[in-house]
């Protein structure tokens, strides 16, 4: 008997038009899944480094009864960022870190050693770099050679601002339990049109994504309030304050955005139902205020 033919034969095209076709709608189903678990994870390491943030506040607080400040002028209802940044004497009169700098504040907690890694102030869902601790030279830097973060690409984290000129404001861990005092970083004039700056009645829906910070695709926000615990939040009208006694019979306000300060009325006070003020040349008025910076705009 003769030898068989060999029977064998390769994919038609349209067996592999419909393999390739099963293949793409089992990558359809996953990748979703696997980009939501990243994202999770994320999360997850951004609430950590709040937290870790947190308890580096606390151990300054318990040596100088004070959360980080560097230099206030309570006559100036502004704030700034991002000054001196080669600066060895921050609290000088001399110094090259301005008054009222939130974000030489925040860089005392690496500068004295309570926060010794700088990838601690960057969230894993931005598009942020950990400072090099480099100086003007390029060459490596000690800690007391620096006064502020190298660049605004090392920063992705925004806190309460420390330079409230109201006389009722301390800065420590007496603020209440479930005020914002750091988040992920505030979004700026992107996320403070007139519609979304506006506080909230209690009974409406926070559904402004708009108003959320850049880091986690404007889906919300990692916050961390005072008394420690750290919220993902869907809206950024997750702030408190304690309102004036007198005004509204000095109930608690809730659903404050935490990225703009609330406007002030021509007699001084807040104004609760008007939409909030954000900017250099705006700060926070009231002693109860959630008004975390610096922003994406800088």
């Amino acid at each position: 008997m003769g030898e068989q033919p060999n029977l064998r034969r390769g994919f038609t095209l349209v067996e592999l038009l419909v393999a390739l076709a099963i293949i793409a709608l089992i990558l359809a189903s996953i990748i979703p899944f696997i980009l939501a678990n990243l994202e999770a994870s994320r999360r997850i390491k951004c609430e950590d480094n709040l937290r870790t943030i947190y308890y580096a506040l606390g151990d300054y607080q318990r040596d100088f009864l004070t959360y980080p400040r560097t230099r206030f002028d309570p006559n100036r209802n502004d704030w700034t960022c991002y000054t001196g940044t080669d600066e060895m004497h921050p609290f000088a009169d001399s110094s090259t870190v301005a008054v009222n700098d939130v974000t030489a504040s925040l860089w005392l907690l690496v500068r004295i050693g309570y926060l010794p890694d700088t990838a601690t102030f960057i969230c894993p869902s931005s598009d942020r770099v950990r400072d090099p601790m480099t100086n003007a030279a390029g060459g490596r830097a000690t800690l007391l050679e620096r006064g502020n973060f190298r660049s605004v690409r090392n920063l992705a984290y925004s806190i309460l601002s420390p330079f409230n000129p109201s006389p009722a404001f301390v800065w420590n861990d007496t603020l209440p339990s479930d005020s914002a005092l750091l988040a992920d970083m505030n979004p700026g004039m992107a996320g403070t049109r007139d519609e979304v700056t506006k506080p909230l009645a209690h009974d409406q829906p926070m559904t402004q994504a708009w108003a959320n910070a850049n880091n986690h695709a404007k889906a919300g926000q990692n916050v961390l309030y005072s008394g420690g615990s750290v919220q993902f939040e869907s809206t950024a009208f997750c702030g408190y304050g304690s309102q004036p006694a007198g005004e509204r019979n000095a109930q608690p306000v809730t659903g404050d955005n935490i990225f703009t300060a609330y406007r002030a009325t021509p007699g001084g006070k807040p104004l609760i139902d008007g939409p909030g003020d954000y900017g250099k040349s705006f700060a926070p008025t009231w002693n109860y205020d959630s008004y975390l910076l610096p922003s994406d705009d800088e």
